[in-house]
């Protein structure tokens, strides 16, 4: 896809201290991307919100917890076959939400796995 599509985030991130505080954030310019891309896609009203949280996200958060040790945390393999899978089915939320993976095509939403230890 033409970087151009983009046009805000690049807009954005052109700036030092913003790029900066994206990188700081955790999040990088791929939440942006994200948002902006979805939003080209879909009717998305001023209070609707679109959240990406990546695995470092998570495994700070859960780094806080006490009593516990991330043992393992990264992607889980079986997005894509749980996704088909759901949106196969004739649920009324599935079918709700054929058209917001169309528009997403594979390209950023995932499942994280977190496997933790009691200390």
């Amino acid at each position: 896809m033409a970087n151009t599509m983009y046009t805000f985030t690049n807009q954005f991130i052109s700036n030092e201290k913003n790029y900066e505080f994206l990188k700081t954030a955790m999040m990088g310019p791929n939440a942006m991307r994200v948002a902006e891309e979805l939003a080209s896609y879909l009717d998305i009203n001023k209070n609707m919100r679109i959240l990406d949280l990546g695995i470092a996200w998570w495994k700070d958060l859960w780094s806080e917890a006490e009593g516990i040790e991330i043992a393992d945390i990264g992607e889980m393999n079986c997005c894509k076959q749980a996704w088909d899978e759901w949106l196969a089915c004739p649920n009324p939320y599935a079918v709700s939400d054929m058209k917001m993976m169309e528009a997403e095509g594979g390209k950023y939403f995932n499942l994280i796995r977190l496997i933790a230890k009691v200390i």
